[in-house]
């Protein structure tokens, strides 16, 4: 729903042997999905992005909502859509751990807005 905020902090090592990213994708009344437009051109955030920011631990967290975060968190901003959409990540090159899942992310939270 993207009249909420969310966040996602990822584990600073994600078994992989390649990168990750995460998406948002708006969903269409007919159940398409697109990349939705947004003010930065950002409709991905991944793990070899420039300016990235990190916790003291190596993880990252991500602010996904559709205003702008106030400060520094605007790097780490995954836009969203007004309305429905989906969140996909992707890990490239995926080790046993994660194929197996004995390996899994945390949930993503609902959080006030990153501001």
């Amino acid at each position: 729903d993207g009249n909420r905020a969310y966040r996602l902090t990822i584990p600073a090592r994600v078994p992989i042997a390649g990168f990750w990213s995460l998406s948002t994708y708006e969903v269409a009344p007919d159940g398409r999905l697109f990349f939705t437009r947004n003010a930065v051109d950002r409709y991905a955030i991944g793990d070899r992005g420039a300016g990235l920011l990190r916790n003291a631990d190596g993880s990252v967290t991500i602010a996904i909502q559709p205003e702008r975060p106030q400060g520094p968190t605007v790097a780490n901003w995954l836009p969203t859509p007004k309305g429905p959409f989906l969140v996909t990540f992707r890990a490239y090159l995926p080790r046993k751990a994660l194929l197996s899942g004995t390996f899994a992310l945390s949930g993503i939270a609902t959080t006030p807005r990153m501001n």
